[in-house]
């Protein structure tokens, strides 16, 4: 509707932009496309800070880790990712940092050592508080959960498997002569 900053001819007098009755043309947003009047003397090209604002924001497309969305960032942002990996929603992120995941990356030391307390507890409420092997199940501090491919970083749910104190210690020992 605006041709090179020229305010299209629509002209109405009102006291609807600063109280006093005024000419008052009708311009188009260049930021959210809304029509708005303003004196022929504002010579603003949008219709509220906020437009302003988001129009002059630098702004760079990256793509969801998970879903592979694309989403836009504020590129002074960034720099506030420690991982470098970017989410669409905080249910992606959740997930990246779930056991299911394989988000290596999203492993760091700012997480601390919650990891290995989560697997156990995400362990025993898919499978119960009961071992696999001789279905012990009187005291819940009397059970462990193995890994079944030795790895302690693979917290997945099928390498998992709740075993009491004695058949953990003879499990972790049959390789031993």
């Amino acid at each position: 509707m605006q041709n090179q900053g020229n305010p299209v001819e629509k002209v109405i007098k009102s006291d609807i932009w600063d109280g006093n009755n005024r000419t008052i043309y009708l311009h188009e947003c260049e930021f959210c496309k809304i029509s708005y009047y303003a004196p022929k003397s504002a010579h603003s090209k949008y219709c509220s800070k906020p437009c302003w604002g988001k129009a002059h924001q630098k702004r760079t497309d990256v793509n969801c880790h998970i879903c592979n969305k694309l989403i836009s960032k504020q590129t002074s942002k960034l720099k506030y990712s420690k991982s470098g990996l970017y989410f669409c929603s905080k249910k992606c992120k959740d997930f990246a940092q779930s056991m299911e995941s394989d988000v290596v990356e999203l492993r760091l030391p700012h997480y601390g050592e919650g990891k290995r307390i989560h697997y156990r507890k995400k362990a025993l409420e898919n499978f119960g508080a009961i071992c696999s092997e001789c279905g012990y199940s009187e005291m819940v501090k009397m059970l462990d959960v193995h890994h079944i491919d030795s790895n302690r970083a693979n917290n997945k749910l099928n390498n998992l498997i709740v075993l009491c104190v004695w058949c953990h210690a003879l499990k972790t020992r049959e390789h031993l002569p």
